[in-house]
């Protein structure tokens, strides 16, 4: 007698659920690099292995040299720089990579005990954080996960600046009428890009809708 394969004995494939976000800090958008500058095995692989799978590419440096040639190379996000053994050293490494990249967060680790440096490092060089010797776990996740959006937000200003940027925000509000404008404000909506397309008369007709 032949068999038959009813509904109930059918094997569906079983679906694989995606990998939980990481959700410990702010969205990072698009690629980016965390660089890890540590002359220490032990303690460089440390913080690689803090920053686990966060949102972005670690490259670790054993050397100030071998970072400069790398950030050169390709500029990173976020320079995480262990000044423990030389704070002054590590204070003028972050200095001399702002000059050729003005963009990367600078994240300094273990100069605390060194005034001068420290001063130097908020004043001079920049320092977006400096964290103590030692950091947890956690202070150097969420260090460089602030890092990465203060990068992200600082090419997003930058780019603001542009004439043909401003040119278009000009237009934009010249084509849409102000109490649209002020309703997405007020709700926190992104602009509709077919708002800029349409006609006056449109345009007039949808002011007074709530979007």
């Amino acid at each position: 007698m032949a068999s038959h394969v009813t509904e109930r004995t059918v094997r569906r494939p079983r679906r694989v659920p995606p990998a939980p976000p990481v959700i410990d800090g702010p969205r990072v958008h698009g690629s980016a690099t965390v660089m890890v500058v540590d002359p220490d095995d032990a303690r460089r692989a440390r913080t690689r292995n803090a920053l686990g799978n966060l949102p972005a590419r670690i490259v670790c440096a054993s050397s100030r040299a071998d970072a400069f040639v790398a950030a050169s190379a390709a500029p990173p996000a976020v320079v995480m720089v262990e000044g423990s053994d030389d704070p002054d050293g590590a204070v003028d490494f972050v200095r001399r990579l702002r000059q050729g990249d003005p963009f990367f967060v600078p994240i300094l680790i273990g100069i605390e005990s060194n005034t001068g440096a420290l001063t130097a490092a908020v004043n001079d060089a920049g320092a977006f954080r400096v964290l103590p010797s030692g950091a947890t776990r956690y202070e150097l996740r969420s260090a460089a996960l602030a890092g990465l959006a203060a990068e992200r937000d600082r090419r997003f200003l930058a780019r603001l600046g542009r004439p043909w940027v401003r040119s278009l925000f000009a237009k934009i509000e010249r084509a849409v009428p102000a109490p649209v404008l002020a309703a997405l404000d007020e709700k926190g909506s992104e602009l509709p890009f077919d708002l800029v397309m349409r006609p006056g008369a449109t345009l007039r007709r949808d002011a007074g809708r709530s979007l």
